[in-house]
């Protein structure tokens, strides 16, 4: 939860500092570098649900990472080579930010190394790297004024710390032997960890398909922006992920009704915060941005699902053995959950993508910019729902959940009350002023009363909030 203000004083600095232009420059970047760590899922996928179940595989996975980001250089080069010929972007800064690629393939297994392992461990490498942002930001881009050239320092800083906490965690891990029965294994199934993860990796394809048929980097920016802001229930979503390393070692399922109940008690409130502070937090970002509130609705829904989605998966893949038996056959793996699922996936990409495109070429004549922008926001919305419904049909069929109904309506009403009566306040007394560092105290304690609200109705009102409360005293008093 921490990083949700950490994340949010580290896009206040980035948006604040950078124009339109050099912010719609940077999310291109970052869309470059998920295309070149396609072929990264093929060690980190499988790492992940080796160690889990009690395999030591964690130094085959380190050392062979570090080969397979040569291969994630190559395809950045010749993704930004392909792509940037059809803009008007900088190249010069693009192309040197390939000194990500090795560092993110290198995060990526030792997070999957821990993940297995020990899941809360991935949470400590996440938090030392989003507060390291904000006094990394604030030096590079803030004071020195290095624009895109700060952004990409910081990163890479706060990224190398990232990977000295996961490898000092991890340590235990990887200090085994070189197995290259492993290696053999993860790269003969790497059609299908690559089948599995390539779907999130054409998903985004949609920033390229702005830029190439608008060709306008503002329109990014103001969708970047707008996703910053509906991102924060994205969060929610770490409440379950230890499920899925769990139920890989074979735990049984019993926690799972109780710990999805636990994501909507999160989800929901900060679902809530993103649509009623939208026009507030825009304006702290940059206010540019704060006349395209409709589309933060329509992200935050989406954001809304896809966590769910992402919830749904966990569960999905944790139960599914088709590759603990090393003579499974490609028919095996066909027939599997993961591979059904990830087919459902593809068809709701495709369609999006092809929506997107065909809606883009018919308005870019009548729209601007935000328009075509609250356009896309829609579009990626609707795309989302259908599979959030698949999947949840796939796990009513293979897990006994029940939705704690009242539980969950409990959470909807009190996040309404909470922040209906802090948005009104806010709105009585908030002043939008230009000097953010007023501002944004002052945002930020209506949103902590909101919050305060909220707990306290469901510590009133739900069983659950009250044990939950309890269990979290309890622990720190351990402590």
């Amino acid at each position: 939860m921490s990083t949700v203000v950490t994340g949010l004083l580290f896009a206040l600095i980035l948006t604040r500092m950078l124009n339109p232009e050099e912010f719609g420059t940077w999310n291109l970047i970052i869309s470059f570098i998920s295309y070149s760590l396609v072929i990264e899922p093929v060690i980190s996928y499988w790492t992940t649900r080796d160690i889990a179940r009690g395999e030591k595989a964690g130094k085959t996975a380190l050392l062979s990472s570090g080969m397979f980001s040569f291969g994630g250089s190559l395809i950045y080069l010749m993704v930004v080579f392909l792509l940037t010929k059809q803009s008007t972007v900088q190249e010069d800064i693009i192309f040197l930010s390939i000194i990500l690629v090795p560092i993110m393939f290198l995060k990526g297994t030792l997070y999957a190394i821990n993940m297995g392992w020990k899941p809360q461990v991935s949470s400590y490498s996440l938090l030392v790297s989003e507060v390291a942002k904000v006094p990394l930001g604030l030096f590079f881009i803030f004071i020195l004024d290095m624009g895109i050239q700060g952004v990409l320092i910081t990163f890479v800083i706060a990224n190398l710390l990232s990977i000295f906490v996961l490898s000092y965690l991890a340590k235990e891990k990887i200090r085994n032997e070189l197995k290259i029965r492993f290696l053999k294994k993860w790269v003969k199934n790497s059609w299908f960890s690559l089948y599995l993860s390539i779907g999130s990796m054409v998903m985004r394809l949609d920033v390229f398909i702005f830029v190439v048929v608008i060709d306008s980097v503002v329109g990014i920016a103001i969708f970047s922006a707008s996703m910053i802001v509906s991102s924060i229930n994205g969060h929610a979503g770490l409440v379950s992920s230890s499920t899925y390393p769990k139920l890989l070692s074979e735990e049984k399922g019993n926690y799972l009704q109780s710990n999805l109940t636990r994501f909507f008690y999160f989800s929901i409130p900060l679902t809530m915060i993103s649509i009623f502070f939208a026009k507030a937090a825009l304006y702290a970002l940059n206010p540019f941005y704060a006349v395209t509130t409709i589309i933060v609705l329509f992200l935050t829904l989406r954001v809304f699902l896809n966590s769910i989605n992402i919830v749904f998966t966990g569960f999905i893949y944790g139960i599914d053995k088709v590759d603990k038996n090393y003579n499974s056959k490609i028919n095996d793996y066909f027939k599997s959950n993961m591979f059904k699922i990830t087919f459902a996936k593809f068809i709701m990409v495709f369609g999006y993508l092809i929506s997107l495109t065909v809606g883009l070429v018919i308005f870019r004549e009548t729209l601007d910019d935000v328009q075509l922008v609250i356009f896309w926001a829609i579009i990626s919305f609707l795309a989302y729902t259908p599979y959030t419904v698949y999947l949840g049909l796939v796990v009513r069929k293979n897990f006994k959940i029940k939705l704690e109904y009242t539980s969950i309506f409990k959470y909807i009403l009190a996040s309404i009350i909470s922040f209906l009566v802090s948005y009104y306040m806010s709105n009585e007394f908030l002043v939008f002023s230009e000097n953010v560092f007023e501002f944004i105290p002052n945002l930020v304690m209506y949103v902590l009363f909101g919050i305060g609200i909220y707990i306290l109705i469901t510590y009133v009102i739900d069983l659950h909030t009250k044990e939950l409360i309890k269990s979290i005293l309890n622990e720190l008093k351990n402590k």
